[in-house]
């Protein structure tokens, strides 16, 4: 038996102790606190909706037979948008980066107006986070008190999804159903559902490779054939409705993107914030390709571990593997947000246990301390903070709660 099933048995014999207590007491006080304070502070932010801002106004430049993908056109258009959160604040520049289909759906909004628009948006999305949880849970099969785990809806990651407006939530449902589809035997549905991340592609598609590699032959080979199905006929239906110019405009955007990155964008809130930051070029392109190279070794050692010890995606070891790859490369990407970090609720189900049975391992309780008190001061900026960084504390301590070291220890062995 793994050393991960044994020691997490003797944790699931351990009652709630009076620290323990104590403990939950002043993390329902600091969720409210906090959850009080998104309610008063943001719906009036100037920074509200402002991702979903540069979506609709994707939308706008194609109803309008313009390039979405053209910085001078799509910023012509948002230089007449005004803030969501205070009209009195003018919108300042947001490329557009993702699939024409996309900004074909943002273009269906654009009667609404902004305002309503971006209504609508947060109750899709949040009904999205709530599905994707729902999914994940059941299909990890989380019972009784384990439910509170739907807490971490209103932790700070789901809250700047909405209030930035992020497509984030529609890739944790993807994921979740992926996830729920390759456990229940079910390869061919869960590559269609991993189709969801030509959204972002650069966030589930290094998952969606390690989720391939980690399953037997006959699995793998049904996953990829439906995940190949799904992205022919998408890109079909996107050539026909916004033409083949489009698709070729937003391949070039990505490249762009990514090579431009830390002169565009150099303040994210994560890991690669802080050596854009500090570092400047040549050396933040050295170090980003030292974390991806970092993160391709870990994502091998998790298949080599998954085929020697004959995980299933059923088996609870399976899925521990895969969360160990996924908060890794939520943690070493070099394009991750803090809202972002809705993805890691698959690995925080498997620290806390079916039941909550975890809680009191010390390494469990660090990183749910991290998830409710990073800082929210990324809401308002994106100013990497060098002491307490969200989106890096938060996948440093499920890696602490997840303790790959033990498997590999056995490896070597």
């Amino acid at each position: 038996m793994s050393t991960h099933v044994i020691a997490h048995s003797s944790a699931a014999r351990s009652t709630w102790t009076p620290p323990l207590v104590i403990l939950g007491v002043l993390a329902v006080v600091v969720l409210c606190c906090s959850v009080g304070l998104d309610l008063v502070l943001l719906p009036h932010d100037g920074g509200l909706g402002r991702d979903f801002s540069a979506f609709y106004a994707a939308g706008l430049a194609l109803r309008h037979g313009q390039d979405p993908y053209s910085w001078a056109q799509i910023g012509r258009i948002e230089a007449h948008m005004r803030s969501i959160g205070d009209p009195r604040q003018p919108y300042a520049f947001n490329a557009y980066a993702n699939p024409p289909l996309f900004a074909l759906l943002m273009d269906l909004c654009a009667p609404l107006g902004d305002r309503l628009a971006y209504l609508l948006w947060v109750i899709v999305t949040g009904a999205a986070l709530l599905v994707g949880s729902v999914l994940l849970m059941k299909s990890y099969g989380v019972r009784g008190r384990g439910w509170a785990a739907l807490l971490f809806l209103v932790t700070p990651a789901p809250i700047i999804c909405l209030f930035l407006g992020q497509q984030t939530p529609l890739l944790l449902l993807g994921l979740g159903a992926a996830l729920a589809a390759v456990r229940s035997d079910r390869p061919v549905l869960a590559g269609v559902f991993l189709t969801i991340g030509w959204i972002k592609p650069h966030l589930l598609f290094p998952l969606a490779l390690v989720m391939v590699a980690m399953l037997c032959w006959g699995a793998r080979r049904r996953l990829l054939a439906g995940f190949g199905g799904a992205s022919l006929v998408l890109a079909a239906l996107s050539w026909l409705t916004t033409g083949g110019a489009l698709l070729a405009s937003w391949g070039s955007t990505l490249v762009l993107f990514e090579q431009n990155m830390d002169t565009r964008q150099p303040l994210l809130s994560s890991l690669a914030g802080l050596y854009l930051s500090v570092a400047g070029r040549p050396w933040s392109i050295y170090l980003a390709v030292g974390c991806v190279a970092a993160w391709v070794v870990c994502a091998a050692l998790v298949v080599r571990r998954t085929r020697r010890t004959g995980a299933r995606p059923c088996d609870d070891e399976w899925l521990r593997l895969f969360s160990f790859a996924l908060v890794a490369w939520l943690l070493l990407t070099p394009m991750v947000h803090p809202a972002d970090l809705v993805l890691a609720l698959p690995a925080l189900l498997v620290v806390l246990g079916r039941r909550l049975e975890y809680l009191s391992d010390t390494r469990v309780r660090l990183a749910l301390c991290a998830i409710l008190v990073a800082p929210e001061a990324d809401l308002l900026g994106f100013r990497p903070n060098y002491v307490m960084t969200y989106s890096v504390l938060v996948p440093l301590a499920l890696l602490l709660a997840l303790r790959p070291w033990q498997a590999l220890r056995e490896d070597a062995r």
